[in-house]
């Protein structure tokens, strides 16, 4: 119900924009809002799961059926164990969507925006505009437009020296530059333009060819098996990509896990006996709480992509930590 209202409002907003092309079909919008579901599937079956679960047993505790059930001898443990495996089925659900569905639909929904949301990626561009690549050597790649040929291109090899160029051809086996000028740090601390080049092949660049930006993928739209393929193979070019793809993958790993504690810690919350249940509270700590969760964790996913902090602590550590404490609380309530 929530997504279908925020599918509605959004093609409000942008049906303007979608009814300008005259090729668009009504199948291509519905399926564009139905990709749009999946890719936020890791937020919004928690979420869902965490409201059943608190409804649920509001519903038993209110009516005095948890009473009951407790008087007749029924353990709470084994009356919620049905919440614990459908959590537990909603968790095999997310490793599905993370490793079938979700690079697909991220694709789908790139191209659909790119055709005929444009508006939104030039809304945009001021994250996703500028690229990098780092290289074997430490220095860096700085560009624009991913394809045969980079544009406005930076290579960076210290703060003290940088070449500039317009193009940079990479389908050859050396990559070449267009219009390039060699930048120099001078003694008086400005940069300073020592040479320029209509053509120049850059035969130390060390720039590999199975990793040309014409065929990278963004790590985040890469399915769990590819991300282990990368670092089992170690096709990365530096410390710093290494570390965006373990966090990749070792969140990919982990967030499913989030429906097993969401249950875990409503549950003491809502099977206590109270003449006046707190419902409105336990909602709004819930869903307070849960975007904490959330918002903590896309912290930890930046914190490991930089290698700020080493990748499986910023992932692992929160999520055991949450995992245990939810534990806990269960084993002891129930």
């Amino acid at each position: 119900m929530f997504y279908l209202l925020y599918a509605l409002l959004d093609f409000s907003l942008h049906m303007g924009f979608m009814l300008y092309h005259e090729g668009l079909k009504i199948y291509q919008i519905m399926l564009y809002y139905l990709l749009q579901f999946i890719k936020r599937l890791d937020l919004l079956l928690p979420l869902s799961l965490v409201i059943a679960t608190i409804r649920t047993l509001f519903s038993l505790n209110v009516n005095h059926e948890l009473v009951a059930f407790r008087s007749s001898g029924v353990k709470l443990r084994e009356l919620c164990a049905p919440m614990i495996y459908i959590s537990l089925f909603c968790a095999l659900l997310g490793y599905v969507n993370f490793e079938l569905t979700l690079p697909s639909a991220r694709k789908y929904i790139d191209h659909f925006e790119t055709t005929y949301l444009s508006h939104i990626k030039e809304s945009q561009k001021s994250s996703n505009e500028l690229k990098s690549l780092f290289l074997q050597d430490g220095s860096r790649l700085i560009y624009q437009n991913e394809g045969e040929k980079l544009h406005d291109v930076f290579w960076i090899h210290s703060i003290d020296d940088l070449w500039h160029m317009k193009y940079l051809d990479v389908s050859k086996e050396m990559p070449t530059g267009r219009f390039v000028d060699h930048l120099v740090r001078n003694r008086e601390g400005t940069m300073e333009k020592i040479a320029s080049h209509d053509f120049l092949v850059f035969d130390n660049m060390p720039f590999h060819s199975r990793i040309k930006p014409s065929k990278v993928i963004p790590h985040e739209n890469r399915s769990i098996s590819q991300l282990i393929k990368l670092l089992i193979l170690r096709r990365y070019q530096s410390l710093d990509e290494k570390s965006e793809i373990q966090t990749q993958c070792f969140s990919k790993l982990t967030m499913p896990w989030l429906a097993l504690i969401t249950v875990l810690f409503a549950i003491p919350f809502c099977t206590r006996f109270s003449r006046a249940p707190k419902i409105f509270i336990t909602y709004t700590i819930a869903l307070f709480s849960y975007i904490s969760i959330f918002t903590i964790m896309d912290g930890c996913i930046i914190l490991g992509s930089h290698h700020l902090v080493h990748p499986a602590l910023a992932v692992f550590g929160p999520m055991l930590l949450l995992l245990s404490i939810s534990g806990v609380r269960f084993l002891q309530r129930t």
